[in-house]
Order: structure tokens, then C-alpha cells, then sequence
């Protein structure tokens, strides 16, 4: 094997597949990159078992000495040598004892490399299904909702993210299913893919297939027993409803690379068992995760008795500032006016206090939440104000963002999605069926609240000895679910 690659290519595309390098203590193999020279460039592939990677082709400098071929080559290892050198061209060969000279300049490494036929291979798959979103779209839900993902192992299911896509009709009743053949993709895995398609590129329906644009739902979910973050998003899939559970690590590492990504779509395939992503010529397969998810439907539709709009970047630092009181992050006690809301907070070495104006409609209350689970949240929202839904101190807050243009009943009725048009208001109507109320719909929040002895008593008076102990106020289980003590 022999190519020359521009140095900045090639480290752009280890730190792409790195990110499913794996540990490598039992299986040696796993903790390397898979290096191929073809005759159209170099790609990289990486494979921990439950994930695999593989980067777009990356062009080899013309040269009569390249040869086309393989290697195995420790992840780390490799990639130290390569962010070393500097910028220009490397040149890489190996031989048949594996021995593998990395050149640049007056630079050269020689390392023992492994087997390329050890490294573990991807199984082949013949999808079940496959739709297209947007690149844009994809990444906003993953940063809308991966930190809601579960850290607990006890509960498998819930360390990943519900993905539940709903397919559009299309008007005329005409069949959208197109007939299916298994196309071989660059990495010789079959995906079952639309006659004349390439893999990784789902059939778009044409004009000639409906009269009117059809048109899915595609939704993303966590919880992580304390919170709950949900959105949704437009797609093209027009296939029989599905649920499938992510890993949550798989969707941080393809948030991590949508961020830079250059393609406008990215192209989704899955089965019962794996799911396939492929944007910018990468290709990601997971393994996906078995269980059954929480029923999150009913936890949104909880009838508020209190409701208030603030100021997303006054609130949000209003509540950083109430953070400052010691390396443990003190909760927060919420005391709602008919105007104005305080933020206080109290540690064994001082309190904080600041009011932030504020809408408001219902009952006034004292709340207290973890002030990390807020900020989390706020953080990832763009709109200019956030509502907040409550139903009583110990019951769970829901939170959306929130056009500013638009009162705060309106607000309400399109983030919970009323399906009685007849009893909405003109305006209702009107603003359901605008494109920027559209997106309020899209991104909801639930959080548990903190229950407090004597907190918000404590922290108009100044520190009197130990911080208030904060315990998670138990949820309001909806009708006929078992589960909802985790949400």
C-alpha cells in the first residue's frame, strides 16, 4: 500500500472516525483505525461494536506510486503522529509484515501495524425503512435533547433517545411504496434502497406520485428521570409509523459532526436492530437499543393553573448568578408574582436574590428546581422569551419557547396542539397556521420540581447554618401509566 494525502485531510478525517474507536482491552482490533487506499482516495473506518464509523473518501495527491490497499492502525497512536507533522504532504505505505512507514518532510515513523482482515466487519442489512430530514433540523433535535439522556445503566433504555417517526399520506391515494433492490454501498453493505437509487439517498416523492406535498413527523425523546425534553420536526418519510431507541452516545457523536456538516440532508435507514445515518459521505451505523420506552404522550398534557413568560437571557443569567454560592450548585427557589418573579438561592456561605419581570396569568407560587436542569435547557432555546406551565408547586413545570409576537394564551394552545379547532379563537387559527408558530410546537421541557423544608422562608432571611436539603417532588402520574415516576 502507498498514497500521499494532504496532512489536513487526513486529520480531518481520523477526528471523524475516532469518534467510534473503541477501548480495545479484550479485542486489540477495535482500539485501531481501518485504513483503505483505493483508486479514488483514502478512507477511514473505525468499529467498537456498537458503533461504526466510516469517513468520506478523501483525495490522494496524484502520484505513479500509489497502491491501492489496506491496514489496521492504532487510533491514538496514529492520530498523535499525524497532529505532529506539519501541514503539507504525508506519505503512507506498508508492507506485507504490516510495517508501516508514515513520512512528512524530514519526518518519518515506522509503526507495526494489524491485520486489516481482523477488523471487524459490518454486517450486511437490508433496512426496513429510510427517510431524509435536514441536516439542520437533525442536529437542532439532538442539541435539543441529548442532555436529557439518562446516565443510569439499571434502566437500558432510557440512556438512549425515542426516535418516532409518522409517515405522510399523499392525497390522490395513490401507492408511494417503491419496489426495492438491495444496492451494494461503497462499503459493500447491502441497503435495500429504490430502483435506480443510490444507497444513502431515500426515494423523494415527485409530483408525478400525489397532487399534494405529503409529509412526516419525525419526533426525538429523553428522559432521564428527572426531566423530560421532546421535539419534533418535518420529513419526507411517508412509510408505516416506527419507533426505534438510540443510544444517546451515538446521537452526541453525530450532533458533534452535523455541526460542521456541508450537505442541506442527511439520510436515515433502519431496521430492528441498527440504525444507519449517512450526511457528507460519512456513513454511522449503531446498534440500537431494546426496550420499551416511557409513554411521555400524557405528561404534556397536564392542565396548567399558573402560566409565565419571561425573558429567556435575563432568566438564564439570573440563574448562573444564583450558582455562584459554592462548588455545590444550590437549588433554586422561583416566587411568582403577578409581575415580577425572584430567584433566590441559599448556601451555608450567603444568599442571592434578583427579580426578572415577567407575564403572568393564574395563581402565584413559591417553586424550587435544580438550577442545572434549567439552565440546561435555556441554554439550547433561541427564541427571545420561554413559558412556563405550572400546575402546582410539587407538580412537574412545562416549558416551551415562545414567539414574543404572540399573547401568551395563543402560545399555549399552539404548544399544546389543540386538535379542538373549533374551539380556537380566530387568532388561534391564524397563528397554527403561520410557519413561526409552527415552531413553537416543536420543542416542550418537563421538569420535577424540588421539594424544600422551610426554603423559601430561608432565603429572604440570609444563611442560617446548613443549606436546605432538596429532594425531587414526586410527579403526577397519568392515568394508566406505571412508568411515570421516572419522568
Amino acid at each position: 500500500m502507498f498514497v500521499k494525502v494532504e496532512r489536513k485531510n487526513l486529520l480531518d478525517s481520523i477526528n471523524t472516525a475516532s469518534k467510534a474507536v473503541g477501548v480495545g482491552k479484550t479485542q486489540p482490533i477495535v482500539s485501531c483505525l481501518l485504513m483503505e487506499v483505493g483508486d479514488d482516495g483514502v478512507k477511514l473506518t473505525s468499529n467498537n461494536l456498537e458503533m461504526s464509523i466510516e469517513t468520506a473518501t478523501i483525495p490522494a495527491i496524484p502520484s505513479m506510486e500509489q497502491i491501492a490497499g489496506k491496514i489496521a492502525i492504532d487510533a491514538r497512536m496514529f492520530s498523535d503522529i499525524v497532529r505532529s507533522l506539519p501541514e503539507g504532504e504525508i506519505e503512507i505505505s506498508s508492507n506485507d509484515k504490516l510495517i508501516t512507514l508514515i513520512k512528512s518532510g524530514k519526518s518519518e515513523f515506522k509503526v507495526l501495524g494489524m491485520n486489516p482482515e481482523d477488523f471487524p466487519s459490518i454486517k450486511e442489512i437490508t433496512p426496513t425503512g429510510s427517510f431524509m430530514i435536514d441536516c439542520s433540523a437533525l442536529h437542532n433535535m439532538i442539541r435539543k435533547t441529548i442532555f436529557c439522556v439518562s446516565q443510569d445503566t439499571s434502566k437500558p433504555v432510557l440512556t438512549g433517545a425515542l426516535m418516532k417517526v409518522s409517515g405522510g399520506r399523499s392525497t390522490d391515494g395513490g401507492d408511494s411504496e417503491a419496489n426495492e433492490v438491495a444496492t451494494e454501498t461503497s462499503a459493500g453493505h447491502p441497503i435495500a434502497t429504490s430502483e435506480g437509487q443510490t444507497a444513502g439517498e431515500p426515494v423523494e416523492q415527485s409530483s408525478e406520485q400525489t397532487n399534494e406535498p405529503i409529509g412526516g413527523i419525525v419526533e426525538m425523546c429523553t428522559v432521564d428521570g428527572f426531566r423530560v425534553s421532546h421535539i419534533q420536526s418535518p420529513t419526507d418519510y411517508d412509510g408505516d409509523d416506527f419507533t426505534i431507541v438510540i443510544p444517546g452516545r451515538t446521537l452526541a457523536e453525530i450532533g458533534k459532526m452535523l455541526s460542521t456538516a456541508k450537505d442541506s440532508r442527511a439520510s436515515i435507514y433502519f431496521d430492528n436492530r441498527k440504525v444507519w445515518f449517512f450526511f457528507d459521505g460519512i456513513k454511522v451505523m449503531s446498534s440500537l437499543i431494546d426496550g420499551e420506552f416511557i409513554n411521555y404522550t400524557n405528561f404534556f398534557s397536564v392542565e396548567s393553573t399558573s402560566r409565565v413568560r419571561v425573558d429567556r437571557i435575563e432568566f438564564l443569567g439570573a440563574i448562573e448568578r444564583a450558582t455562584l454560592l459554592g462548588e455545590r450548585k444550590p437549588p433554586i427557589v422561583l416566587d411568582i408574582g403577578d409581575y415580577a418573579m425572584s430567584i433566590s438561592a441559599r448556601t451555608e456561605l450567603g444568599s442571592m436574590n434578583e427579580e426578572v419581570v415577567i407575564e403572568s396569568q393564574g395563581q402565584g407560587m413559591a417553586i424550587s428546581f435544580n438550577p442545572r436542569f434549567l439552565a440546561d435547557f435555556l441554554k439550547v432555546t433561541s427564541t427571545e422569551y420561554v413559558d412556563m406551565n405550572f400546575s402546582g408547586k410539587l407538580s412537574p413545570c412545562i416549558i416551551h419557547p415562545v414567539n414574543d409576537d404572540l399573547d401568551i394564551d395563543t402560545a399555549d394552545a399552539i404548544a399544546n396542539d389543540s386538535t379542538n379547532v373549533e374551539a380556537d379563537s380566530e387568532k388561534t387559527k391564524k397563528a397554527k397556521s403561520d410557519k413561526r408558530s409552527k415552531d413553537i410546537a416543536e420543542n416542550k421541557y418537563l421538569l420535577l420540581p424540588l421539594r424544600l423544608n422551610g426554603a423559601a422562608a430561608a432565603t429572604k432571611s440570609g444563611p442560617k447554618g446548613a443549606e436546605p436539603k432538596a429532594t425531587p417532588a414526586p410527579a403526577d402520574k397519568p392515568e394508566g401509566d406505571t412508568e411515570a415516576k421516572a419522568a
